[in-house]
């Protein structure tokens, strides 16, 4: 049994091995090493007891082996020092820790169970004057250990080798080692790849696995992963980074599998185990499929597509058959890290950067597409302006010269909206990778305003917009038309009960809207089924005729390009949210004499609640003010008029607008309480928000915003389940409320668990789970763990970059936190990066005065002063200052974050030796400048 922090401390089971291993290794290094200080065991030397210890400890290790001046690894079960074979058998080479133990010390001295040398594995160039240690190291056993652990002698000679081999080839350097928690069989690799993260012990070791591979991923220092043999050809409709190698000669199988997303990838693996009629389980499919590929004994091509997530290992992919072929296809430069060395010419990779086609084969393509017959001058002056606009890009091209083909656009007319496009996404004369892909949707988008243009005089254009916005909901490939008249057959038997034409379907009214009605009858209008099924046909002819999708010949299915699908998802992310603003400009229409004046105010809630959403925090507040006022006119406890108020109050909110946000939810809180149970959940609800209002308003509130939010926890625990979303938000509010209040522990451990249950239940980028996953980040700042911060944070800013749009007031706040995380670590260059970026979205977003604005400024003045950019520093803080004071003066309102930049801008002043006369108020005037002139 090894000995334990507390054996040692408190001196008991002395008589055991474990304990006998530390006295003896004291006495050895007491007999061997004079001048030696300090030693460090690694079971009594860490408190096991201790979460956040062990997590350090593993995370450190590695260093802490490297650093040492010298190693001792004591084999029990050699009895002999000279005995080869009982060396080479020692469960010592079998132990998952001592993998770490092995590789990264300067200096390894192996000792028998009698404290006899064995001999030592050390560094090229070590020697005892090296580290200043006079060391019996015996002779050196690098051969054998090699030959035991597989692990090649130059590695073991010297650790930065081993960033020449493969991810893989490093992993299988700890195959059949063995760890008492299976999760450390991953957690003991730490080290080796120079990787840090959490420990989870439970999650078990597929779960390890897979973090860890993300983590190495995620490393810049990370290593070239094991790649295949692959041959990549430029397609008209693929745009792509792929991997290069000799030809490929024939083929009994080229298997093509979508990468876009774990399902899409089960998905095409199902249909190829059905195409050799294999059967797997939904659970083996994965390695099933693999296994059968990579025992073939003829020649197969595998092409994986779309590899566009840096942080998924797509070795699970890959089958290790000496048959299979794999070209890899994907939009990320870096991927040329999944390549291996050509084995033509070892300093070269397989690896070809796919940059489009020449400049007069493009214009050939773009006038073929377009079937422009007069090849003057002139005309392909412009087909070159188009082609090289859109970086000789064949499916830009494809898209561009489809629309010119359709006589919407002349090739001039076409070439001047394109310009006009890219100047307004700032797109002209830019070269990076990003870009490229928006430039191909600049193409998307001037497909979408000819659709737009057309549509004012042919309905079926209109038609395919809305089929457009349809299909960004579903998959992007082969969504079949008897989707559609499922759906339109269902719909029509609602609404018929809606409109009182069938007395007999067994429908609940409440769950069917005036504006829901509007909602279902917006695409296609109500017509009969037939008549829907033709103009269904129309739109989707329009897009199909655009190259905006591709249908099936013989299914008649729609698929879409992986980059026109994610075009049309962001559509729907635009301000205004254009589905929703066309729904209230036609509610009366769409609604025939069914309550439209209902429905309109129905539909301009609900378009104000889309703008709160949405971040469009001013067009809410305008929009629920008018929504307001025109149900003032019903009862006071009204649940409508009810639940308009609290909506613009919390728009009131996110408008800085505190007061008339508390005034207003006090109201609704004091009407409900009279007429509804105590736990009901509307009532419950509006206790809620209203202490999320106490909270903001920081005058002294917190205490009942507290008493408020504790009560409808302790309601929702009772009466909800664990994951239900009310329950969870209040859960969640409660807990920003322990946080406000300095109670960090509690806020941690409520926000843990209402993480823990979303990550269950909501997908990636869910808002409420991205929310939650901020403020428990923001908690692990407040409590100085700010690596954890970090992680988390890295994470939410990287889900809602690709979800929400720049000036989102949700991304723009997990980016100003996680540049505060960075401060807080010293990483001041991401810091001042990414503050940077935010100062400049929100002034362009927000007004001068806004509190997130002078924040964000704020604390990016901060960095500036710790990176020693002291005037940079004084400049902006003095701007905020000076406008802060213009708010108090206008506002008559005292605000936290005043206070703490004037006492900031006191302190620069004093640093700086500056006289005591500057330090009188500041003249706004006098600081009226840009954020944007100071970032």
């Amino acid at each position: 049994m090894e000995a334990m922090i507390g054996d040692v401390q408190n001196r008991r089971n002395m008589d055991k091995s474990g304990y006998q291993k530390v006295e003896g290794f004291a006495q050895y290094v007491m007999a061997n090493f004079k001048d030696m200080e300090w030693l460090w065991i690694d079971t009594c030397c860490i408190n096991q007891d201790s979460s956040q210890e062990v997590n350090e400890a593993v995370n450190s290790m590695f260093s802490w082996y490297a650093n040492a001046y010298v190693c001792l690894a004591y084999l029990t079960d050699v009895p002999d020092s000279k005995d080869e074979h009982e060396f080479e058998a020692s469960e010592w080479f079998r132990r998952g820790w001592t993998l770490q133990e092995l590789l990264a010390p300067q200096i390894v001295v192996f000792l028998s169970r009698d404290w006899a040398v064995i001999g030592h594995k050390a560094s090229r160039g070590w020697t005892s004057s090296s580290v200043g240690v006079e060391v019996d190291a015996g002779p050196s056993l690098v051969p054998a250990i090699a030959s035991i652990t597989r692990v090649p002698v130059s590695v073991l000679h010297d650790f930065e080798q081993s960033k020449r081999y493969t991810v893989e080839e490093r992993l299988a350097w700890s195959a059949g080692r063995e760890t008492t928690k299976r999760e450390d069989v991953y957690y003991s690799l730490l080290g080796m790849f120079g990787v840090r993260m959490s420990l989870d012990y439970g999650e078990g070791t597929e779960e390890a696995r897979r973090r860890l591979l993300r983590k190495i991923a995620k490393s810049d220092q990370q290593p070239d992963p094991p790649m295949w043999t692959a041959t990549v050809r430029a397609q008209a409709s693929h745009p792509s980074v792929g991997v290069e190698a000799r030809p490929v000669g024939r083929l009994f199988a080229a298997l093509w599998v979508d990468c876009g997303s774990e399902v899409a990838v089960r998905a095409d693996l199902r249909r190829i185990s059905r195409l050799y009629d294999w059967t797997f389980g939904d659970d083996d499919i994965l390695d099933g499929v693999k296994d059968r590929l990579a025992s073939s004994t003829t020649p197969i091509l595998l092409i994986l597509d779309n590899y566009d997530d840096s942080t998924v290992d797509y070795n699970r992919y890959v089958p290790n058959g000496d048959q299979v072929t794999v070209v890899l296809t994907t939009r990320l430069s870096n991927a040329r890290r999944y390549a291996s060395a050509d084995p033509q010419d070892i300093g070269k990779k397989l690896f070809l950067r796919l940059d489009g086609l020449e400049p007069d084969a493009a214009v050939d393509l773009l006038m073929e597409l377009s079937e422009t017959q007069d090849r003057d001058h002139d005309s392909i002056e412009d087909a070159g302006r188009i082609v090289k606009a859109l970086d000789f890009h064949p499916l830009a091209i494809t898209v561009a010269g489809s629309l010119i083909q359709s006589a919407v656009y002349s090739l001039q007319e076409y070439a001047n909206a394109l310009d006009s496009r890219l100047a307004q996404a700032e797109l002209l004369d830019t070269e990076s990778e990003q870009a490229r892909y928006k430039k191909v949707s600049a193409t998307f988008e001037v497909s979408a305003e000819a659709l737009a243009r057309l549509g004012s005089t042919d309905p079926s254009a209109h038609d395919a917009l809305a089929l457009l916005d349809i299909l960004a909901f579903m998959h992007h490939q082969d969504v079949h038309e008897e989707i559609f008249v499922r759906a339109w057959s269902y719909e029509e038997s609602v609404l018929s009960w809606w409109e009182g034409k069938d007395e007999e379907a067994n429908l609940d009214i409440d769950k069917l809207t005036p504006w829901l009605v509007a909602q279902c009858r917006k695409f296609l209008q109500p017509r009969p089924l037939e008549g829907r099924m033709h103009a269904f046909r129309k739109a989707r002819a329009h897009l199909d005729r655009l190259s905006l999708v591709n249908v099936d010949p013989a299914t008649k299915s729609i698929s879409l390009h992986l980059l026109v699908y994610e075009w049309a998802r962001a559509r729907l992310q635009r301000p205004g949210f254009v589905l929703c603003e066309r729904l209230v400009e036609r509610t009366e229409d769409c609604c025939g004499e069914i309550s439209a004046e209902v429905g309109l105010v129905d539909a301009q809630y609900m378009l104000g609640l889309v703008y709160l959403e949405n971040g469009q925090v001013k067009e809410a507040v305008e929009q629920l003010e008018h929504v307001v006022q025109i149900r003032e006119s019903l009862a006071e406890d009204d649940s409508d008029r009810l639940h308009s108020q609290q909506a613009l109050a919390q728009a009131y909110q996110l408008n800085e607008q505190i007061a008339q946000a508390t005034e207003l939810l006090e109201h609704v809180v004091r009407v409900r309480e009279k007429s509804l149970a105590v736990d009901h959940p509307d009532l419950v609800g509006s206790q809620h928000v209203l202490a999320s209002a106490y909270l903001n308003a920081d005058n002294g509130h917190n205490a009942q915003a507290m008493e408020l939010l504790e009560h409808a926890v302790r309601v929702e625990e009772k009466s909800l389940a664990v994951d239900h979303p009310n329950r969870l938000a209040s859960q969640h509010e409660l807990a920003s409320a322990y946080l406000a209040c300095g109670q960090t522990k509690q806020a941690m451990e409520l926000l843990g668990h209402v993480v823990k249950v979303r990550e269950k239940s909501l997908l990636e980028d869910h808002p409420d789970r991205l929310v939650s996953q901020h403020e428990l980040a923001r908690a692990y700042l407040e409590d100085g763990q700010t690596k954890q911060a970090i992680e988390l944070l890295g994470h939410v800013v990287k889900v809602r970059e690709k979800s929400l749009p720049e000036d989102h007031p949700g991304r723009l706040a997990s980016q100003h936190e996680l540049a505060r995380a960075y401060l807080e670590d010293g990483q001041l260059g991401l810091a001042i990066e990414l503050l940077e970026h935010v100062v400049r979205v929100r002034e362009k977003s927000l007004p001068e005065d806004h509190s997130d604005q002078l924040v964000s400024q704020q604390v990016l003045a901060d960095v500036y002063w710790e990176d020693g950019q002291g005037q940079r520093a004084l400049d902006l803080i003095q701007h905020v200052v000076a406008v802060w004071q213009t708010r108090k003066s206008e506002r008559q309102i005292d605000h936290p974050e005043q206070i703490r930049s004037e006492s900031f801008l006191a302190y620069m002043l004093k640093e700086l030796a500056v006289s005591d006369e500057a330090l009188d108020p500041v003249d706004p005037s006098s600081a009226d400048h840009g954020a944007e002139e100071q970032a």
